[in-house]
């Protein structure tokens, strides 16, 4: 599918237009909104990551090249070459009021205003109503077709902990250290890292660790960051596929199993099973042996 039409069909059918700038934005089908210059490009899910550039106060204009990763299509304003950058994502992120606290949410909030920061954007850039590609007169630069993931937006940009805002993950104490290992190693394990360098593979797991760590009272980032770097160490170069991965999770779940019997003092220890050869129950074993009856 080409960018065009990947663009078209991400549109909903009725779209936010914006007919005049600083009027009221109108609600239109989207056969008559596409006409317009400004519009809101999404309704319930984002399709993009978007970046606004002003060409004011003695900055110089930008192009493609401006950025580490080349966005998709680059939407530039002919009279002053102000652009509006936009990289098409993967995976749509939920952005309605409900989800404004989901991982997802958070994240792309939290990159682009990494963005801003390091490509010297418009950091009041609400990011509700673009330019439109479609729009007749626009100057829409297509670049490639290619859909991006979160964590490759995220991995050429400064993303501290700082961006991303209280979340509503509800775990406390030290639950939410062993919430956030158990989800990055998870991840972990099934990564390539075959042709990768550990200190990028290490950025890779910070940069997800952070992203789990949306909590209300969130960790600190040097918490997250011990984290990031015990996984990071154990599953560099130890990749499963997804039946390896599910055979280890048994192997795990079975030792923990096991070692949960012996220090409750079930199972086999070094007591061995006396009540069997006695052919009572093991309490009954034990009660009696409290009481002297053995």
């Amino acid at each position: 599918m080409s960018l065009l039409k990947k663009v078209k069909s991400t549109l909903p059918d009725f779209i936010h237009v914006l007919p005049e700038k600083n009027k009221p934005a109108i609600w239109m089908p989207k056969s008559r909104a596409i006409e317009y210059e400004r519009l809101c490009l999404h309704k319930n899910d984002r399709h993009f990551l978007i970046v606004d550039y002003d060409v004011k106060n003695g900055k110089e204009p930008k192009f493609y090249n401006h950025y580490d990763i080349e966005p998709n299509f680059i939407i530039y304003n002919p009279a002053n070459l102000n652009h509006q950058a936009f990289w098409l994502l993967r995976d749509p992120v939920h952005v309605q009021n409900k989800s404004k606290f989901n991982k997802p949410n958070l994240f792309l909030k939290a990159i682009e205003r990494a963005y801003d920061e390091k490509y010297d954007c418009d950091n009041h850039f609400a990011r509700y109503i673009s330019r439109n590609p479609l729009y007749p007169f626009s100057d829409t630069d297509w670049r490639h077709d290619r859909e991006h993931t979160l964590n490759e937006l995220a991995e050429v940009v400064n993303l501290n902990q700082k961006r991303i805002r209280a979340g509503n993950r509800e775990v406390q104490g030290t639950g939410r250290n062993r919430e956030v290992f158990d989800d990055l190693r998870r991840w972990a394990y099934k990564q390539d890292t075959s042709e990768i360098s550990y200190s990028d593979f290490f950025n890779k797991v910070l940069i997800k660790a952070i992203s789990y760590n949306t909590y209300k009272n969130p960790m600190q980032l040097s918490e997250v960051e011990s984290i990031a770097k015990s996984v990071a160490q154990y599953t560099f170069n130890k990749t499963f596929n997804q039946g390896d991965y599910a055979a280890f999770c048994a192997r795990q779940a079975e030792r923990g199993r096991k070692g949960g019997l012996v220090s409750r003092g079930g199972g086999r220890t070094s007591l061995g099973e006396p009540w069997l050869d006695l052919n009572i129950s093991r309490a009954t074993y034990f009660r009696r042996k409290k009481t002297g009856a053995l």
